[in-house]
């Protein structure tokens, strides 16, 4: 990693930080570390079609293109071309990392069971992973099995506590202890009102639903 870059980069100096990158490239262009910071920034930056070109040039410049795969299907992922993005994380090894990214794009499909499976996967390469934990409890959520995703929010709460997770939390207690879930949409408020607001307002039809105890509680 390019430690100036990545200090220009997180002081707001995109441009700067990208220049550095694109002179280290243009001096070793066969080097993957280069293509694979400056694709990372380019994502952060939403510049989606343009991190995609660079790695697809990168492709036919370095020794071992696969190296820049996991980037690549992460800009793809994020562009919303989950075809592309599963094809190329079905030619990588099952790490924690690409197991969670297939989780997320069979999630984003709606194939639940397939997520499930790769999201239980990565898990147990990585069991404290809370990128994973939120997933699995999301998954369980939507599969309406409030039971399950109550464990993963907690296990996020008592860890690395965020408002989705505390939101979450409270939605999962919401039919069998009202207080508590109040409590914990009050935690979430403190830590980020819009996003707890935009939670609660997203999911009011799921909130009926565990009231009124249609889901798995």
């Amino acid at each position: 990693m390019n430690k100036k870059a990545q200090d220009l980069f997180e002081q707001g100096q995109t441009d700067e930080a990208v220049h550095l990158l694109v002179e280290q490239i243009d001096q070793n262009p066969k080097e993957t570390a280069g293509y694979l910071q400056l694709s990372l920034f380019l994502v952060k930056g939403n510049e989606l079609e343009k991190a995609i070109e660079l790695l697809l040039k990168a492709a036919n410049l370095v020794e071992n293109p696969k190296d820049l795969y996991f980037n690549l299907a992460t800009s793809y992922y994020l562009k919303g071309d989950l075809e592309k993005s599963l094809n190329l994380l079905n030619q990588l090894p099952d790490t924690a990392d690409n197991l969670y990214q297939k989780a997320l794009v069979y999630f984003n499909v709606q194939n639940y069971q397939k997520a499930l499976a790769y999201g239980m996967t990565a898990e147990q390469k990585n069991p404290t992973d809370t990128q994973i934990q939120e997933l699995m409890g999301d998954l369980w959520l939507a599969m309406g099995e409030l039971t399950q995703a109550q464990r993963y929010f907690e296990k996020i709460i008592a860890t690395k506590p965020t408002a989705k997770a505390y939101t979450f939390f409270g939605i999962c207690l919401y039919s069998q202890d009202y207080q508590k879930a109040q409590d914990c949409f009050e935690q979430a408020t403190k830590l980020d009102e819009p996003e707890t607001k935009k939670i609660l307002n997203q999911y009011e039809s799921l909130l009926s639903a565990v009231k009124d105890g249609k889901l798995n509680g």
